[in-house]
């Protein structure tokens, strides 16, 4: 009886403590099916050291909604010509606690002092939590962005 429980008890051990994986790609993923994205800068064109805003709308499908908590987080890749700025500003439902759908994120950057003039395709990724609705679960997201920067002397 002892060596059963003992058994039991190592088994139990085994398949408890060895984390379950699901697809492979909840840490950072790119399932952009569920929420769309878009960025705008603030003006069409800047000058080295100016700065701007980027305004990013996180817009998920019916049935889904992005979480406040925590907060919408942006990443650039490596980038010579611009730096994120400041902390994302972000507008939440009273309601739901959730983002507002039809209000924007703001993330401000700063163009380089050392920029040279000419267009650039900046990329990077908006890192967020989604929810769905109706099947109860909540996925780390991180969504590819890019936008232009136009830089002029």
């Amino acid at each position: 009886m002892g060596f059963r429980l003992l058994t039991f008890g190592i088994l139990a051990v085994v398949c408890f403590a060895v984390p379950l994986q699901t697809s492979g790609r909840a840490e950072s993923s790119a399932d952009t099916s569920a929420i769309s994205l878009t960025v705008k800068t603030s003006r069409t064109s800047y000058a080295p050291g100016d700065t701007g805003e980027l305004s990013i709308a996180l817009s998920p499908i019916d049935g889904f909604h992005v979480n406040a908590e925590p907060p919408v987080r942006f990443v650039l890749d490596t980038s010579t010509v611009a730096e994120l700025t400041g902390n994302v500003q972000q507008v939440i439902d009273a309601r739901t606690g959730y983002l507002r759908k039809d209000a924007a994120i703001r993330q401000k950057f700063a163009v380089s002092k050392d920029a040279v003039s000419g267009t650039y395709t900046l990329s990077g990724s908006a890192i967020y939590f989604y929810c769905s609705d109706s099947e109860g679960w909540c996925r780390r997201n991180r969504h590819p962005v890019s936008f232009s920067l136009m830089v002029r002397k």
